[in-house]
């Protein structure tokens, strides 16, 4: 005789700890830090400090000779306007928004502070929404995580997402371990882009042995 246990639900402060997560690295700067070897054969430390995800996402959307704040004017070198990240910016803007009316409070009119804004009104939701809500997060993340970095471009395999099929729409990040699709809006994150990466490699061998026949 088999028995099985479900998983029980994470509890609301489970889910308003993982929402927070979300929304900081969003909404507020953020520090990463890295080790690397020194010259008299120990470590050191190096701590770089990063704009929000919303931040990086409105300034991966501009070109050089555009003005205004988080502007990268005089940097030659970096990508010309990228669409994904202007409409990812312009999702997460409308989906904060939306929560914000939800929970009764008024949209400040701009993404930064919307998001900021939506802790406050976290005891008004009841449980589903409140995990509808952290999950809606958690993708919005994995967009910004994904697609933001002027540095270089997401890496875009050549397989059809599994969600919708499309081929070409894959875009992922393997520093981060994220991974979206720009045509069906999926996304994966560090605890389910395996699954992503295992589909593409199956998807990829599989066509590479029928051109092969």
């Amino acid at each position: 005789m088999t028995t099985t246990t479900d998983t029980p639900p994470p509890t609301r402060d489970v889910l308003t700890a993982r929402l927070l997560g979300s929304l900081d690295a969003l909404a507020y700067d953020h520090t990463h830090t890295e080790t690397c070897p020194s010259d008299d054969g120990g470590v050191r430390r190096h701590t770089s400090r990063h704009p929000p995800l919303v931040t990086q996402l409105r300034d991966t959307g501009r070109t050089t000779s555009e003005e205004g704040p988080g502007a990268r004017a005089g940097y030659d070198s970096a990508l010309p306007v990228r669409v994904d990240a202007v409409d990812r910016l312009a999702a997460i803007a409308d989906g904060a928004r939306e929560w914000l009316a939800r929970m009764g409070i008024r949209p400040r009119g701009d993404a930064l502070a919307d998001l900021r804004a939506i802790p406050g009104g976290l005891p008004v939701l009841l449980y589903d929404d409140l995990d509808a809500l952290t999950r809606e997060a958690r993708a919005w993340w994995c967009w910004a995580r994904t697609v933001t970095g002027w540095d270089s471009p997401p890496w875009t395999p050549h397989a059809p997402c599994p969600v919708c099929e499309t081929l070409g729409g894959l875009r992922v990040r393997l520093a981060t371990r994220t991974g979206v699709c720009v045509d069906c809006g999926a996304s994966w994150d560090r605890d389910t882009v395996e699954v992503l990466g295992r589909w593409v490699r199956a998807w990829s061998e599989s066509h590479t042995m029928s051109s092969r026949c």
